[in-house]
């Protein structure tokens, strides 16, 4: 069952944007779904306005001013340039530089998410933006504040009018235009994506490790977004985050994490919820050592791979290919 995350009007399917043949006026535009994507969760609309509410989105995204010390914004913790994860630190930092409790996930392809945040505890796109804005230790702002301060803003006033058809800002209008803009970080022009249409792109190393990746961690990591949704335990050391069992309650839940995409994840690092793991290399290590013993019931786990060092290179190759360029660069979600 699709939902309307922002009025949607349906899904128009236009080829993915890597050819190095592409129209110059393609650069500008906003993304659409693949060919070799599912249809997301929440259907990219089109029309008119389409664009202007993006923008708006945008300049909220990055907007420091909607934090308690005004030096916070969304772009702070989600960096274009890392893949929409943090600025490679462990613990994500937001006012008066308090930290977190976990390290804050990419935000990439989003709009195929029907959960959101490492335990799941908002199910929809229009409201991801409200844990941070309001959490003490993020932006630190009601929404009531969020509001006022975005509507004595006279640049605001003229794109909400732009987006809207009114002046009006209220806290549903900023909170669609944010997933507006978010819906849009859509990546699937890295060298495996090209591998998936054409068959060609992947390197021999990485060809070696796709087929170890199909063999051992598409329980959890499913393609093509590499990321089956669910949630689950990594067999990572405690750090006493109980995970999913925060919002259910549920003794099976706990240390149960939602499964991140891997896509730029050679850009994410650090990774895990407390971004502990500081390369590639370890996270790979850490699950090639996994045997019956290792303190999990959890069935998806790659238990015992046994694999030897090489081929654990070309594992780390096959997720460097998912490394998107053109979408790590692309000065349409740039400040």
């Amino acid at each position: 069952m699709k939902t309307n995350g922002i009025a949607w009007a349906g899904a128009i399917l236009v080829p993915a944007l890597w050819l190095s043949c592409q129209k110059p006026e393609l650069e500008s535009s906003l993304p659409q779904v693949p060919d070799h994507f599912p249809e997301p969760i929440y259907l990219l609309e089109e029309g008119p306005k389409t664009r202007a509410l993006f923008l708006l989105g945008k300049n909220l995204f990055y907007d420091a001013e909607l934090s308690s010390d005004k030096q916070v914004s969304c772009g702070s913790c989600h960096a274009q340039t890392h893949g929409f994860a943090d600025h490679n630190i462990p613990l994500s930092a937001g006012v008066e530089g308090r930290l977190g409790m976990r390290n804050a996930p990419s935000i990439v392809n989003a709009a195929w998410n029907t959960h959101f945040m490492w335990d799941g505890g908002i199910t929809h796109l229009d409201f991801v933006s409200v844990a941070p804005f309001t959490h003490p230790d993020e932006m630190n702002l009601s929404m009531d504040e969020v509001v006022a301060r975005v509507g004595i803003n006279a640049s605001y006033k003229k794109q909400f009018a732009e987006a809207f058809g009114s002046s009006t800002v209220t806290d549903a209008r900023v909170l669609k235009a944010l997933s507006a803009f978010m819906s849009r970080l859509i990546s699937a022009d890295s060298p495996y994506d090209r591998y998936l249409v054409t068959g060609q792109g992947l390197s021999a190393a990485a060809l070696k490790g796709l087929g170890i990746f199909r063999q051992h961690c598409t329980g959890c990591h499913s393609e093509p977004l590499t990321s089956n949704g669910g949630f689950h335990s990594n067999a990572w050391p405690s750090n006493l985050d109980v995970g999913r069992y925060r919002i259910t309650e549920n003794p099976q839940d706990s240390g149960k994490f939602k499964v991140p995409s891997l896509r730029n994840v050679a850009r994410t690092y650090p990774y895990m919820h407390d971004g502990t793991a500081k390369t590639l290399e370890q996270v790979v290590s850490h699950y090639n050592s996994l045997n019956a013993s290792s303190g999990t019931e959890e069935s998806n786990l790659p238990v015992q791979m046994n694999l030897s060092h090489e081929e654990q290179r070309n594992l780390i190759s096959f997720l460097e290919s998912l490394t998107d360029e053109h979408f790590l660069s692309n000065p349409l979600f740039a400040p």
